[in-house]
């Protein structure tokens, strides 16, 4: 047999072998639900509920717009007139903070009283939230 001969032009690239990593499956089991058994409803009896006492409506003095933490200042937009020394109740929900009004600061002056209408600096003794509502107690 003659020898082959090599033939001119595009020479066939080279296959490299990869080695496969193994891939473990997760299976989820199947759960079967059982329905919880209820118990039998007791009949109830007919009671007469007590009426509910009228609550005091307590006059809105105006919200917190905004808070500062760092030196424990409320930013108060006034809906009624506000003095120095009136007891307020601020209240966002459940949190409730009552206390005594002892400085109030408009555009860094200080303020003995503040008008409907008007933004103040209010100081208060714990953390109040945006949108509280401040009640006189």
């Amino acid at each position: 047999m003659p020898p082959r001969k090599a033939k001119k032009g595009k020479k066939k690239p080279i296959k490299k072998k990869i080695a496969k990593k193994k891939v473990k499956k997760v299976v989820k089991k199947k759960v079967k639900k059982v329905a919880k058994k209820k118990p039998a409803k007791k009949a109830k009896k007919a009671v007469k509920k007590a009426p509910k006492k009228a609550t005091k409506k307590q006059k809105v003095l105006g919200k917190i717009s905004h808070y500062y933490d760092r030196i424990g200042v409320a930013v108060v937009d006034v809906e009624s007139i506000i003095k120095i020394g009136d007891r307020v109740l601020i209240k966002r929900g459940k949190k409730e903070l009552k206390q005594k009004i002892a400085s109030l600061q408009s555009n860094r002056v200080p303020i003995k009283s503040a008008q409907p209408g008007e933004t103040v600096g209010l100081k208060v003794d714990a953390v109040v939230e945006r949108g509280a509502t401040i009640f006189a107690s």
